[in-house]
């Protein structure tokens, strides 16, 4: 599967047989690597082995949008062109045509195109199916693939069709889970480091991980060009390091922020900590806060987080949180403000009602309410407190020298929140904007911030 000026991927040896034997042999194959690794490269370079080296079947790639089908078209018919072949038809519906005349033939469509009328005996690969967080998180947008899939994708099949389903693995059930757990596919899963699935699953002689494909030993790099200290910010954030880069995703009951004294994997400390004293001089004061939309849901509450922030350290003060609509929470917010007339306010307001409660608000309090839109899901925007949650630099009230009546169910929703659509996150969010709105200032955090 080398062509010509190409590198070769040894670490894709089990993904290249799986390809290699594909024509015929009726595969249905889930299939899992790190991001920026090459996958859809390498699969581009297989099709075209597999039309010159058996000749007139015809294939499809399905992706999330006709946009991202177009332009994996557009690549592939540059590849095929540079191979040998003569290149017809459409980006739609490409024919690759060897000198003797052979002509295979392949689909580029999504999962919102239509397979309708198309025959495909060779082979079917679905690449990334879902486009990013948001779609990943909709329930309703998983089912309707799962749909997709049994509806559209297989009833094109012929005896001896093989199926390639591949992509990044997001939280929360994807097509890649469905197909495991119902209709027995085979996982090919290269983790961007081994890592063996418990204590039984490394050789006694060798060393090596038993359940890697590869034979990798714990902690050994995927990529040669990519070592073990390339994945330390990935790493920082646990619920996305296993799902994109592990191919491991966890949804219900994985918690994205560890219990104060918690330990990693290599025994060290992991979590928030504790503080016996607040700083005296030299910090800065915001708070976080989250609005209810109604006082009658009853997993809906107003949150006011206070934090100080003194060099890298994060210090969670007070947290206040009552079930009442925004409109009777401003009470607490001028209370706040009179304390600390300077301390800014950070609202991620979700629109709607929310931004018509954020504005009455802000007519209140003026310049120090900061209102930004939601742009991205509550997992996401939570990424950054977690990651300095984790690393030990926020800290709370010790409750043995610091009364702090509001710690035990603050920490009870932070380090029970795994993300999952419904669940309570109220004090997440607080604490995210709380987070976000006075670490900004920080140089690490800045840094930080400009690479996700």
């Amino acid at each position: 599967m080398q062509l010509p000026g190409w590198e070769r991927f040894e670490y894709f040896r089990p993904y290249a047989e799986a390809l290699a034997s594909s024509i015929g042999a009726g595969h249905r194959i889930c299939f899992a690597a790190p991001p920026q690794h090459g996958k859809t490269a390498f699969l581009l370079r297989a099709l075209c082995w597999l039309c010159r080296y058996f000749p007139s079947r015809r294939h499809a790639y399905i992706t999330y949008n006709q946009q991202r089908s177009r332009t994996v078209a557009q690549d592939f018919r540059k590849i095929a062109q540079n191979a040998g072949f003569i290149v017809g038809g459409t980006l739609s519906d490409m024919t690759l045509t060897l000198p003797g005349g052979e002509t295979s033939g392949i689909k580029f469509s999504s999962i919102r195109g239509s397979l309708t009328g198309y025959t495909i005996d060779g082979l079917c690969v679905i690449d990334d199916f879902i486009k990013g967080p948001e779609e990943a998180r909709s329930k309703a947008h998983r089912e309707a693939g799962i749909r997709w899939w049994s509806s559209e994708a297989l009833t094109r099949r012929h005896v001896g069709t093989s199926y390639l389903v591949m992509g990044t693995r997001w939280p929360g059930g994807d097509l890649t889970d469905h197909l495991l757990k119902n209709e027995s596919f085979r996982y090919i899963n290269l983790k961007a480091l081994a890592e063996p699935d418990g204590p039984h699953d490394i050789d006694s002689e060798t060393g090596c991980v038993l359940s890697d494909p590869l034979g990798r030993r714990p902690g050994e790099s995927l990529s040669r060009l990519k070592p073990p200290e390339f994945f330390a910010e990935d790493r920082r954030k646990p619920y996305w390091w296993l799902a994109m880069f592990q191919g491991t995703p966890r949804s219900e009951g994985f918690s994205v922020f560890a219990l104060p004294g918690s330990l990693d994997e290599e025994g060290n400390p992991y979590g928030a900590a504790y503080y016996g004293e607040l700083p005296t001089s030299g910090y800065r004061v915001a708070y976080g806060v989250d609005l209810a939309y109604s006082s009658k849901t009853s997993a809906d509450w107003s949150v006011l987080v206070e934090a100080w922030a003194a060099g890298d350290k994060l210090y969670i003060v007070d947290v206040i949180r009552k079930q009442v609509p925004a409109t009777s929470f401003l009470l607490t917010l001028i209370a706040a403000k009179t304390n600390r007339p300077q301390a800014f306010f950070r609202f991620y307001s979700g629109g709607g009602g929310e931004k018509g409660s954020a504005d009455f608000i802000r007519q209140k309090l003026g310049r120090v309410f900061r209102v930004l839109p939601a742009t991205s899901d509550k997992l996401s925007r939570a990424n950054q407190a977690s990651i300095t949650w984790n690393e030990g630099r926020v800290l709370l009230p010790d409750p043995a020298k610091i009364a702090a009546p509001w710690l035990e169910d603050f920490l009870a929703f932070v380090t029970t929140f795994t993300g999952t659509p419904g669940e309570q996150d109220d004090d997440v969010d607080a604490l995210a904007a709380a987070h976000d709105q006075i670490m900004r200032h920080n140089k690490m955090f800045g840094a930080l911030a400009k690479k996700q």
